[in-house]
């Protein structure tokens, strides 16, 4: 395959710490003690394979959203797959972590000698790479090598179900909707948008301006570097917005200090702003947000002009925050079906760049779908738009691939895609353009055509903002951090005005 994303992976003698921090970063640590991977689809096909999860633990990784239980006395791990792109990330993390894994007995030799001296120069690294693999392992690391210091040989089973992800979707859909209790909903106009979850409540509620003292009051303590970009920041009017550095950093705070998300969900809710996830099969919320809360929230971000706007508009946002690959497909299908008022869908995910900076933001006029060879092309509504003036690389009219999942690309992959002028790699657009194409041109699973959606009875907007430039450095090599927010949120931003300023043309 020789994967981007591992370049090291055949060679013995070198360990290859881009592909290994990430793999372990979007798996739980305990894949460390994994014997059996299970996937399941359906959490009601548990009794059938004997599994009680009352009995295992909850788990996590730091990098990917999924639903993910460990039972320590049978060493399995037991992973909630929502489509094939789950399958395709898992398994090729599970490969990278135990390629990688396998490599530490050989290169370090004395284990002991390793540990207490900390002898990183085994590794082939430095000390900075060092601190980033030991914070992938977490704070326990030395004893997780100590325990674990040998040849991981993981096994993968998928429980058998007699459901399809669809199937699973829609019930998951259909009984979350049930509890919306918002009368005759479906007929009332609504905007379906894909983005992170504290995007637009950050940017119409407010909450972490009315507790900024005690934001920063924490960063200074425990993040004094990130205070100091803050303090810079805001002493010399950088581009980079106060309220976008306050964003970022409240997300650090709210993971140290959890009560304050009680807080915020009750202050939320009294602007009539309410979330619903259920359930462990699909670990996506749903953020139900009426857009007349934008006229009795009295911390709208500034750039947000919602002076048009009636207290007695009807309209609803319907944000989800955004699902893995395919997952996406799923999803639209489900909110679609028996929806007569869609006035908008909206996309704002994060993306790869092939020509261009992370922190960049790329918006498609073309996308060309790997698993099914279409190629979308569409009337995206923000490639005419004028976006505020920042410090942020603009790429529009952009030409778009949907991929398998990011270990499943190589260097001439990548490099044939940027000579025929793609520039985003992703892997949510197609699932969406799929399931639109299909409710709104009555296309149904297409195989290798072109789609024109560029004249659709609804609005439609896709924003990437980028990650990473594999062709530079890959996800594994660094994070988007900081750099990403003012791409974030600047994307967001526009969305929110966009559905502000349809509702109010009536």
């Amino acid at each position: 395959m020789h994967s981007v994303m591992h370049k090291q992976a055949s060679h013995q003698d070198f360990f290859d710490y881009e592909a290994f921090t990430y793999a372990v970063n979007r798996l739980p640590i305990q894949i460390i003690d994994t014997s059996l991977a299970l996937f399941c689809k359906d959490e009601n096909n548990l009794k059938d394979h004997n599994i009680d999860l009352s009995s295992w633990q909850t788990v996590r990784s730091n990098a990917r959203r999924r639903s993910t239980f460990f039972n320590p006395q049978t060493r399995q791990l037991l992973f909630f797959v929502n489509s094939k792109s789950d399958i395709d990330d898992i398994i090729n993390c599970l490969l990278a972590f135990q390629i990688e894994w396998n490599k530490f007995p050989k290169l370090i030799g004395d284990k002991t000698n390793f540990i207490s001296s900390e002898s990183f120069d085994l590794l082939g690294v430095d000390q900075n790479i060092w601190q980033k693999i030991k914070t992938s392992l977490g704070t326990n690391w030395q004893t997780l090598i100590s325990q674990n210091f040998s040849n991981t040989d993981i096994f993968v089973k998928q429980l058998k179900s007699k459901s399809t992800y669809q199937q699973v979707c829609t019930t998951w859909w259909q009984t979350n909707q049930n509890r919306f209790l918002v009368d005759n909903f479906a007929n009332l106009p609504l905007y379906f948008v894909s983005s992170n979850s504290h995007g637009l409540v950050n940017i119409i509620g407010g909450f972490v301006n009315q507790i900024q003292d005690k934001v920063f009051t924490y960063i200074n303590e425990f993040h004094p570097h990130l205070y100091q970009d803050w303090q810079k920041a805001s002493q010399t009017q950088s581009q980079l917005r106060i309220n976008d550095f306050l964003y970022y950093c409240s997300s650090l705070f709210f993971t140290a200090n959890p009560i304050y998300l009680d807080k915020m969900a009750d202050y939320h809710q009294q602007l009539g702003i309410k979330t619903f996830s259920l359930g462990h099969t699909i670990p996506v919320k749903i953020q139900l947000i009426p857009l007349n809360c934008l006229t009795k929230s009295n911390f709208v971000d500034p750039f947000i002009n919602k002076s048009s706007l009636s207290q007695d508009n009807q309209a609803y946002i319907v944000n989800i925050n955004y699902p893995l690959g395919f997952m996406a497909h799923y999803l639209l299908n489900s909110f679609l079906e028996n929806k007569t008022n869609i006035k908008g869908i909206y996309v704002v995910g994060k993306a790869a760049i092939l020509s261009g900076d992370p922190g960049d933001m790329q918006i498609p006029s073309t996308v060309f779908d790997e698993r099914t060879n279409n190629i979308f092309s569409l009337n995206n509504y923000f490639n005419n738009q004028q976006f505020h003036p920042r410090d942020i690389n603009i790429h529009q009219n952009q030409k778009a691939i949907t991929v398998y999942g990011t270990f499943l690309e190589n260097l001439n992959q990548l490099q044939s895609y940027k000579k025929s002028n793609f520039n985003i790699i992703e892997m949510e657009s197609s699932p969406y353009l799929l399931s639109i194409a299909k409710f709104f041109k009555n296309i149904d699973k297409p195989r290798s055509q072109p789609i024109n959606l560029s004249d659709l009875k609804i609005d439609l907007g896709i924003i990437n903002y980028a990650s990473d430039n594999p062709l530079n450095q890959t996800l594994g090599a660094s994070n988007l951090g900081i750099r990403g927010i003012e791409s974030t949120y600047l994307s967001i931003l526009s969305v929110l005005q966009r559905i502000i300023d349809l509702e109010s043309v009536k």
